[in-house]
């Protein structure tokens, strides 16, 4: 297996980069939503390449995290392949020394240790290294999914920028609009100097002037009200087209919420997971300290063990000593033969009592072994159960997508339930041998009951889930329905704005039937006045006529006529003031050119805006068509998840049947294990009252063989006092013995020479 290079020492460094790196993607994103929310320019913006390249790095950290969880697995796993190693090693030397006495065998059990806590830990280690790679991969997952979103956020408030841009614009052309209303408004006095006009063009030459000016002012109008209707049938369009689009970013809004409620249900779901794996971590630290108590008292007795074997090894040793000055004695000492039989009788006596105590540790030991090998074979089935959790675990990431799975993971966990209650009575039949056993099948039962009571909330955990997801398909259904309804209605609210516009154009088409009745109105009135100013003159002429007869009448029409020349006087002092007026027609008239210049700029990038709107809408509508048929899409899954759920729902209740045959079971065996507890109990007082035996027992055998020591001591001193005082005979024999020999060989060589000589 090879493992890439990776750029940090330590995994805390890296860690903590990866977290720094997670808060600067955060960041980022929310720079971006506010920058959006806040219209921001363009210039102080974050870009989504520098979120992709912070989302890159991020996605790097977490691949040299996983190389860092590889190495740590390849290093636990040569460990492993070591203490494997090592225990093959201590099997062969055990196959070897078969032949040893039990004192080298007691050393051995003393000296040999249990295996099943690093297995443990190392269990332990692999589900929690396979719990997190799963975990840094849907991480990672949902860091991709979270950064699309964003671009599709960023790309809709861009979207939602240019649309304000395009409000903006529409409000300066409403403004333009309001102005043109102003000139239109100004038209009334205008026709107004027009209809006095005619009555002074006698007399005044300056008033044809007037006129064509006025003919000018009025074709000005004319073709600003042509561009007017013009910007009013575009406006309508921008409208229309802002409508649509913010229909649609109201849909994707909706969409980014629904993501949004997507990611709060995965951490919650993960956060779960989490609470789960802390939970069966709680319940290995329980398992590993129970197996720690196990191992201390074990310990104990190991020591006690060593303690009573160095007792035994030093009585051994006085008894050897003992026998080996018995030996050297025998030789010389005749005297002390009843003694010696006494201390060999005494002896035996000894002998037999180490023999009752070696048979008894032997038992011991035999029972602490038995303990051991059952004790090693609950922590396999514990090793075991750890394994089926962490299997759990897996299949429980797994279970939002496969409700079947979880009911089957439900059935092998009561299965394994099943089985850990026969492996109950098993441990419970076995539990009356002896009380260290008791007490460890005790405390075995406890862990066993925790583990099935782990498994039973494992199992609630599983429904609970499974009610989660079947809630979340619920919830998904809903959203769906409700997605179709918002489309329903914004295809709705689309029509009902179509048909007010209809309404808004009829009601302009009538406006517009009613500015032509006006003017026609208008009209009519210049000819009555036309025909009225004829009149006028007709008759003035009747009277010049008729002065030539008449004076009075000719008195009548001078008066008429200074009336006349007041009324003209009057009508020249409103033409200058008329002049005036147009004067100032004329500077608004041009400002009202440079405007419409301005207008016309304003309307090239206007078109500009309207053709990127366009291409803007048939990107969005090409969105819808891929919504709609996701939404369909989305419709089947929900059906066959529909009907994946019915039959969930039957094997749930198949899963509840037999639930309750398993509590009905569950509740005879704890009726069973309720008499043998009470069974247990009485085996407890029976041990009690052996134990109280074998203390005074014991205390009888001590005192014994103190006394026995002390006679040992007594009788050796004897015994040295008397072997000194026969070797002071023995030596003053002896040298009795070589005088009379030095005395006697030179007599007897001579007697000897004297006769080979004869």
């Amino acid at each position: 297996m090879t493992i890439l290079a990776t750029t940090f020492d330590d995994r805390a460094t890296l860690e903590k980069a990866i977290d720094a790196c997670s808060s600067r993607v955060r960041s980022l994103q929310e720079r971006m939503r506010s920058g959006s929310d806040d219209d921001v320019a363009e210039g102080e913006a974050v870009s989504m390449e520098d979120v992709a390249q912070e989302v890159k790095k991020l996605v790097g950290l977490r691949k040299e995290l996983q190389v860092w969880k590889l190495k740590e697995e390849e290093e636990e796993e040569a460990e492993a392949a070591r203490l494997a190693a090592e225990k093959e090693k201590q099997t062969d030397r055990d196959d070897n020394q078969n032949g040893d006495d039990t004192e080298d065998s007691w050393v051995r059990v003393g000296e040999k240790e249990p295996e099943s806590p690093e297995q443990d830990v190392d269990v332990v280690a692999d589900a929690a290294a396979e719990a997190e790679g799963a975990l840094t991969q849907r991480a990672t997952r949902l860091a991709a999914w979270l950064v699309a979103a964003d671009a599709r956020l960023t790309a809709l408030e861009t979207d939602v920028v240019k649309m304000e841009r395009t409000k903006r614009a529409v409000a300066f052309l409403k403004q333009q609009e309001e102005a043109t209303k102003a000139v239109k408004a100004a038209q009334p006095v205008e026709e107004a100097i027009a209809k006095t006009l005619p009555v002074v063009s006698e007399e005044n030459p300056k008033v044809k002037e007037a006129n064509a000016q006025k003919s000018v002012v009025q074709e000005a109008a004319k073709a600003a009200e042509a561009t007017a209707s013009v910007i009013d049938v575009k406006l309508k369009r921008h409208v229309q087209e802002v409508a649509t689009l913010t229909a649609e970013l109201v849909a994707e809004r909706a969409k980014a919420e629904k993501a949004t409620r997507a990611n709060q249900q995965l951490q919650k779901s993960e956060q779960s997971l989490r609470d789960a794996q802390i939970k069966l971590e709680t319940s290995m630290t329980t398992l590993t300290e129970a197996n720690a108590e196990l191992l201390a008292k074990l310990q104990t007795a190991r020591d006690t063990d060593v303690s009573l074997r160095d007792e035994l090894v030093k009585v051994q040793a006085t008894l050897t000593e003992l026998q080996e000055d018995q030996d050297s004695k025998e030789t010389h000492l005749g005297k002390l033969w009843k003694t010696i039989e006494d201390l060999q009788l005494v002896n035996k006596q000894l002998t037999d009592k180490n023999a009752e105590l070696d048979a008894e540790t032997k038992a011991m030991r035999a029972e602490t072994e038995k303990i051991l090998a059952e004790h090693a074979g609950h922590e396999g089935k514990n090793d075991e159960a750890a394994a089926e959790l962490a299997a759990a675990k897996a299949e429980l990431e797994m279970s939002l997508t496969a409700t079947l799975a979880l009911k089957a993971e439900v059935e092998e966990l009561r299965a394994h339930g099943a089985t850990l209650a026969n492996d109950l009575r098993v441990a419970e039949s076995k539990s009356s041998q002896s009380e260290e056993r008791i007490l460890a099948l005790e405390k075995e039962l406890e862990a066993a009951k925790q583990s099935a009571e782990d498994a039973l909330a494992g199992q609630g955990a599983l429904r609970t889930e499974s009610q989660d997801a079947e809630r979340a398909h619920a919830q998904e259904k809903y959203q769906l329905t409700a997605r179709i309804a918002e489309l329903e209605s914004s295809e709705a609210e689309r029509n009902g704005k179509a048909d007010d516009l209809k309404a808004e154009l009829e009601k302009a088409k009538a406006s517009v039937k009613t500015v032509r009745a006006d003017m026609q109105e208008s009209e009519r009135q210049l000819r009555a006045m036309k025909d009225e100013v004829v009149r006028l003159t007709l008759s003035s002429e009747k009277a010049v006529d008729q002065a030539s007869g008449n004076d009075s009448q000719l008195k009548k029409l001078k008066a008429d006529l200074d009336s006349r020349k007041t009324e003209l006087a009057a009508m020249t002092a409103q033409i200058d003031v008329l002049t005036s007026q147009r004067t100032n027609a004329e500077a608004q008239l041009q400002d009202l050119r440079g405007v419409a210049a301005t207008q016309e700029e304003m309307l090239k990038k206007a078109r500009s805006s309207l053709l990127e709107a366009n291409e803007e809408l048939k990107d969005a509508r090409a969105h819808t068509l891929k919504w709609k048929n996701s939404a369909q899409a989305a419709k089947t899954l929900m059906n066959a998840k529909i009907a994946d759920a019915e039959s969930a729902s039957k094997q749930l209740k198949k899963a509840r049947a037999e639930a309750a045959t398993a509590n009905s079971t569950r509740s005879q065996l704890t009726n069973s294990l309720e008499t043998r507890e009470k069974k247990i109990s009485k085996t407890k007082q029976e041990l009690a009252a052996v134990r109280e035996r074998l203390t005074k027992a014991l205390e009888a055998a001590e005192a014994e063989s103190d006394q026995m020591k002390q006679t040992h001591v007594t009788q050796v001193a004897q015994l040295r006092g008397s072997s000194q005082q026969a070797i002071a005979l023995l030596d003053g024999q002896v040298q009795s013995y070589r005088m009379m020999l030095v005395i006697l060989l030179p007599i007897l060589i001579a007697v000897i020479f004297y006769a080979i000589t004869k």
